[in-house]
């Protein structure tokens, strides 16, 4: 990827909406990221088998192999599971990495290797919490990581390749299925409302009644009735309570149950909350169900996909059967692509539809909602171009400031779409710089990144107010013995705004924003190669 001078990536996925997608068979040497995953890259966030995926790939002299991060480690996220029980992941890893596997999210990643493959455990890993990370070796066999397009770029099916990726799609969406249901089938007993009223409803003297039920239906408890039963502290002892929590490891490798767990009213004293994440690490009968339909759920996407790609690289391409496909792979980001399809061909009645749809079709609320209207009126706004007959190398001042407001305020797909338009048309750039909680990574040749990362520990600056008005102060601290950095502030076109010397181990600049022109910008403290960067919103 083009980043900014001073740290690379070999791939980077940002906010990938995937339902599966595989990054697979690729090198990457001498870089400060292998892999680099920022956002949430999952088509539902709360859909653990949905994701980017890695498998086959191969790195050495990196900083870190594989990343995952956000500024907000609750977003970051990609797919569970790397490989199956039965075949590894094959990813190698660089025998001088830093970090082999640096997950900053709060998601739980299970990652499948060849014990006996060489360079495929991954000994060097960073994690919020060790229930976040697990590396699985025990009856996985290797992978010969075939080419997926049998060594010669082929995309375009024949009739019997097609049939057969239709039979498998067939295969595991009945797989998949059956699989789910039985997964219902077991949540709860079978009805969470009615396990919710159980447990809202029950007295001091129903305790070892409703105890015996719930230990029950466990490993499949959900994490609402177990959070129910957590505040029922009136009628579970904390023994109980943990003894029926113990009995759930699947639902404690979520964080927002351990931390709701430790910070509720009443919270679990600290040696239990100790012991359930030791617990977190377990695995159950729940574990393997939902494993299996992960993969039966990666066996469907993946031919869906494989006959998407070969009706796209058809001479003619039938838009009926990309259609139909896209929407056999499922999600709003097929149906964004349905919508997309329909302009194409002039049908706005179809396509304004299935817009329109989207927000009961996936139960939109909050952010996802705003992101949405977002994307529907830039829709619009193209579509009342076309019917002017306005190129979008011709608009006005009034409609640029409108897609320039998308693309520094919105999120998402409108967001990204403003950005195209203007970056493609209009000259604009935009700073789109990756994140990370430690500069120390990014490749530089002045400095070893073995022995900057020992001296990373005190570089640190935050700024408040955010959003500022008329003022706003960078609290700083520099690392070790240095006593001077640099902040700089760029807007979105990386223009330099302002930039200031400051002294000390450690204290706080206040800046005069009442000359500075609202909008989004970014601050860069330097120090002696290191760097820390973030975002400042100006009203």
């Amino acid at each position: 990827t083009g980043e900014p001078s001073g740290y690379y990536a070999g791939i980077r996925v940002f906010n990938c909406p995937s339902v599966h997608d595989i990054i697979y068979r690729n090198t990457f040497d001498g870089l400060s990221f292998g892999n680099y995953a920022e956002g949430e890259n999952r088509s539902d966030p709360l859909a653990d088998q949905t994701g980017v995926e890695y498998q086959c790939n191969y790195n050495t002299n990196n900083a870190v192999d594989f990343i995952v991060t956000e500024e907000d480690p609750r977003i970051a996220m990609i797919r569970t599971d790397h490989g199956t029980e039965q075949i590894s992941s094959a990813n190698t890893f660089s025998q001088t990495a830093e970090w082999h596997f640096r997950n900053e999210g709060m998601q739980n990643i299970n990652w499948f290797y060849c014990e006996t493959c060489p360079n495929e455990e991954p000994e060097y890993i960073f994690t919020l919490d060790p229930i976040f990370f697990h590396a699985i070796y025990e009856n996985v066999n290797p992978n010969s990581c075939p080419d997926h397009y049998g060594g010669g770029g082929h995309i375009e099916l024949t009739i019997d390749e097609r049939q057969q990726k239709e039979l498998d799609y067939a295969q595991n969406l009945s797989d998949y299925n059956s699989a789910v249901s039985l997964y219902e089938s077991l949540e709860d007993g079978g009805d969470t409302e009615a396990e919710l009223t159980d447990v809202q409803t029950a007295q001091p003297n129903d305790m070892w009644a409703l105890r015996v039920q719930l230990l029950g239906h466990s490993p499949h408890l959900s994490q609402e009735v177990l959070r129910e039963t957590s505040d029922r502290t009136d009628v579970f002892p904390d023994d109980v309570l943990l003894e029926i929590l113990s009995a759930n490891p699947d639902e404690l490798k979520r964080d927002t149950l351990l931390s709701y767990l430790e910070n509720k009213e009443n919270p679990l004293p600290d040696y239990m909350i100790d012991i359930l994440r030791q617990v977190a690490q377990g695995v159950s009968y729940k574990t393997i169900l939902k494993r299996d339909i992960a993969e039966y759920h990666a066996g469907k996407s993946q031919a869906a996909q494989d006959i998407i790609r070969s009706i796209l690289c058809d001479t003619v391409v039938d838009l009926i059967q990309y259609r139909n496909w896209l929407d056999n792979l499922g999600g709003m980001s097929a149906d964004k692509q349905i919508i997309a399809s329909y302009l194409s061909e002039g049908d706005t009645s179809n396509a304004m539809s299935l817009l329109n749809l989207l927000p009961s079709l996936y139960e939109l609320q909050g952010d996802e909602l705003d992101a949405y209207n977002d994307y529907k009126n830039i829709i619009q706004l193209q579509e009342g171009w076309k019917q002017a007959g306005i190129n979008i190398t011709e608009l006005d001042s009034s409609n640029i400031a409108i897609l320039n407001n998308y693309a520094v305020n919105s999120t998402g797909s409108a967001q990204n779409m403003a950005k195209n338009i203007l970056s493609y048309a209009y000259n604009y750039h935009f700073c789109d710089c990756m994140h990370t909680n430690d500069s120390t990574f990014f490749k530089n040749n002045n400095i070893s990144i073995g022995n900057a990362f020992n001296d990373a520990f005190g570089l640190k600056i935050s700024v408040a107010p955010n959003p500022a008005r008329t003022w706003v102060a960078f609290t700083y601290e520099l690392p070790n013995e240095e006593l001077e950095g640099l902040i700089r502030i760029t807007d979105i076109s990386g223009n330099v705004i302002k930039q200031f010397i400051i002294t000390g181990k450690q204290g706080q600049y206040v800046l005069d924003t009442r000359t500075v022109k609202s909008g989004v910008y970014f601050y860069t403290l330097s120090v002696s190669g290191l760097s820390k960067s973030g975002k400042i919103v100006i009203n």
